[in-house]
Order: C-alpha cells, then sequence, then structure tokens
C-alpha cells in the first residue's frame, strides 16, 4: 500500500513540473506611449500599459488594468537598439495613427509585431 502511494505522489510531482514547463514562458512590462498608436487597427490611445508576451503562442497582449486592448502575434528578437518602441506611418495622412511595430522587452530582447498581410515584420524606424 505505502509503495502505491509513493507512486501516486511521484507520478503528481511529475505532471506538475511537466505542465509548469508546457505552458511557455511569460515576459511582462509596463510599456508607456508617448502618442497614440495603432495596433492591429484598434487605436491605443498614448498612456502607460502592461504588455504580455507568451513565448509558446507567440501572442502579444496590450492591457490597462484587468481589460485586455489589443492581441497580436509577435515574434522574439535580439537587437542591440535602445529605443522603448518603433512606429511606422502607413500614409502621409497626419489623421491616422502611426503602427506600432516593435517594442523592447529588455536589455537584448524586442518584440516585433508580426504583420497579417505577409506574415513578415518590418523593423524599421521613420
Amino acid at each position: 500500500m505505502k509503495a502505491i502511494v509513493n507512486r501516486i505522489l511521484a507520478l503528481l510531482v511529475i505532471g506538475t513540473f511537466a505542465s509548469a514547463l508546457a505552458l511557455g514562458k511569460t515576459t511582462s512590462k509596463e510599456v508607456t506611449f508617448a502618442q497614440s498608436v495603432s495596433v492591429d487597427g484598434t487605436l491605443i490611445k498614448k498612456g502607460t500599459y502592461n504588455v504580455t508576451f507568451n513565448d509558446e503562442t507567440g501572442e502579444l497582449v496590450i492591457k490597462r488594468g484587468k481589460k485586455v486592448l489589443a492581441t497580436v502575434q509577435a515574434r522574439l528578437e535580439k537587437t542591440s537598439d535602445r529605443y522603448s518602441s518603433y512606429t511606422r506611418s502607413d500614409s502621409n495622412d497626419p489623421s491616422k495613427p502611426p503602427t506600432l511595430i516593435s517594442i523592447l522587452l529588455s536589455a537584448g530582447n524586442q518584440l516585433t509585431i508580426v504583420d497579417k498581410a505577409d506574415k513578415t515584420a518590418t523593423s524599421v524606424r521613420p
């Protein structure tokens, strides 16, 4: 009986560690946008937001408090640039907000938002 209980406990411990690894690594950061930006067609007004990136799913989530404002596909890249975010103007129309294309998460790690049209990302600064 004791051997069965030990095996069950061992399986529970192994299952707990395996599930923690399967969830993927998430990285969170507080980001302040100095101007309003467009993220996947959603207008994000200037201000401070929480961004969370899930390595396994490749999703970047922008939240203010508990409210999710935008979810977009992104990829993690190494960079030596020190700028906090990149934006790109889609046209010469000043009434349209610039599009967010990347966010610097931590030293050397940058998230680049994947463009839905061609599934590639543009890493140019205006």
